[in-house]
């Protein structure tokens, strides 16, 4: 925390405070005072804390854990699959109407959305079936700045649909997309781009690039051919895309490339960029998240945790591997990470893998203690979809019926409730 600067913000505000007082003496011995009210109108809006204490908010938070946790998290939201059991969340989307869509294993896709009280209220489940007709597992979600859901999952199922005015999905006809064998796909990643663009990936070499016409019709250009360590066919299982226009394509048995589109609109890969797991074996991307000043984090199993940025030439380049272990003690799976606009991370992976952390001033990736969360057998978690919203939201799905809507971050009426207990522990 910036100790100075916070006790310059003090001795300002306290000096303002000082000049109040002198202004409702003389208010309290005025028989007219009209003016001398709103100037001390003005110093009463000047003086509000809320500006300052917004400034430290994370810093208060940070350092006062036991009083404020990193994760706040409400009961279990029970999620089924289509044979009634408590399913495994995969993926998480949030749209900006605020539409909460859920998918996971065993045809488990829900709608739901944020009552007045601030519950999340789920609909009932949305049929959804693969190319041999069965319940999917939802593997991906992705919505669009105007509105169209795109829904991936096992064995061809590729769905677009969008909201009704009376705020209900519908999905259209499954579209059908295909692997480098001719099969159908698991989709893995759905990831939009800020030009409309939609990029899609999933297993035996699928990767591709649609757009939607004005119909509101999904459309897939040609499949990409990308290749793993061993030069087969990729199976792709993270698509992000940073702010300056670079694709981060990870996947599995080495598959990590950057690329960028040409002035023609055409995505273009670079070589394959070579990443070890904790033995050194190539390994399987399967989470990867930009922050806000372009920071790149790269996850993966067996302890794949990489910190990298590009430098002025535009070339990706990445740190040491970052040591990061499960609640057993061995190198951990990162299966998903997210970025905020303040500068958090969260990450989280198998076998309760789930830790809040930030840049210091260094450069240097510093991880919080782990987040305990269990799954409904009581074990630890393994977390596999993550969410943060705008408002300081945060959703969190994993596997055996673990998916939870809580807070990640405190608001100024909560931190000046706890001032006092603060201050006491600064005295002590």
């Amino acid at each position: 925390m910036d100790c100075a600067g916070l006790r310059a913000d003090i001795d300002k505000l306290e000096q303002e405070l000082r000049a109040l007082g002198e202004k409702v003496e003389i208010i309290r011995g005025a028989e007219k005072c009209g003016k001398e009210l709103m100037g001390a109108m003005k110093i009463v809006d000047s003086s509000s804390v809320d500006p300052v204490l917004e400034k430290y908010l994370k810093d208060f938070q940070e350092q006062n854990l036991d009083i404020f946790p990193v994760v706040t998290l409400g009961e279990r939201i029970d999620i089924r699959g289509a044979e009634g059991h408590s399913a495994t969340v995969r993926s998480i989307a949030v749209d900006d109407d605020g539409h909460v869509l859920i998918g996971g294993l065993d045809g488990a896709f829900y709608s739901g959305s944020y009552d007045e009280r601030g519950r999340l209220i789920m609909g009932d489940r949305i049929d959804i079936k693969n190319a041999s007709g069965n319940p999917a597992y939802i593997k991906s979600i992705a919505v669009t700045k105007d509105g169209c859901v795109l829904v991936g999952g096992d064995d061809g199922a590729l769905y677009a649909g969008s909201y009704t005015e009376q705020g209900e999905l519908e999905l259209g006809e499954r579209v059908d997309i295909r692997d480098a064998n001719g099969d159908s796909v698991d989709i893995r990643s759905i990831t939009i781009i800020d030009d409309g663009h939609v990029l899609i990936g999933g297993q035996r070499g699928a990767l591709y690039v649609g757009s939607f016409n004005e119909q509101g019709e999904l459309g897939l250009g040609e499949r990409i051919d990308i290749r793993n360590a061993y030069r087969g066919s990729a199976d792709v299982y993270d698509i992000t895309v940073a702010g300056d226009g670079h694709v981060l394509i990870g996947g599995f048995s080495g598959v990590f490339y950057a690329g960028s589109y040409n002035d023609q609109g055409e995505l273009e890969l670079g070589e394959r960029i070579d990443i070890g797991d904790a033995d050194g074996r190539p390994a399987i991307i399967t989470s990867i998240a930009v922050t806000e000043d372009g920071r790149i984090l790269i996850g993966g199993n067996w302890g794949v945790l990489y910190a990298g940025s590009y430098n002025d030439r535009g070339e990706l380049e990445l740190g040491e591997r970052i040591d990061i272990r499960d609640v057993n003690g061995y190198p951990a799976t990162i299966t998903s990470i997210v970025t905020t606009e303040d500068g958090r991370i969260l990450i989280g992976g198998n076998d309760g893998v789930l830790c809040a952390g930030s840049y210091n001033d260094q450069g240097e990736l510093e991880l919080g203690e782990r987040i305990d969360i269990r799954n409904i057998k009581g074990k630890p978690a393994a977390i596999t979809s993550i969410v943060t919203t705008e408002d300081g939201r945060i959703l969190i799905g994993g596997t055996d019926g673990v998916f939870y809507s809580g807070f990640f971050s405190i608001g100024i009426e909560t931190l000046k409730q706890h001032l006092p207990e603060i201050a006491k522990k600064g005295e002590a």
